[in-house]
């Protein structure tokens, strides 16, 4: 197991309204948003070298997975990525979750 790791993640604190305006900004321009944004990754091992990729360019498990284990990335990354889900949900009938809870 891996020793344990603290990561000091800035709260920014957003209203309703922030919200609602950050969502019409990006889905105004989803595709250039996720096609400008760089995410870079060492691969599935952590073991690869660097490699950067557009978030336009990564499957949907990765960009999942980024929502799920990277916490510090800023509300304006994650609402791209939540958008582009979105896209990809709509546009594909046959998702299915497959999600295995950790053992206790």
């Amino acid at each position: 197991m891996s020793p344990e790791v603290k990561i000091n993640v800035p709260y920014q604190y957003l209203t309703a309204e922030d919200c609602r305006e950050l969502k019409e900004k990006i889905a105004t321009d989803l595709d250039l948003y996720a096609d400008k944004i760089l995410w870079g990754d060492f691969g599935q091992a952590g073991k690869s070298s660097l490699k950067e990729r557009s978030l336009l360019d990564l499957d949907t498990e990765h960009l999942e997975n980024i929502l799920i284990t990277q916490p510090h990335t800023g509300c304006f990354i994650r609402a791209v990525i939540v958008a582009l889900l979105k896209k990809r949900y709509t546009q594909d009938e046959t998702i299915s979750i497959d999600f295995t809870p950790p053992e206790s």
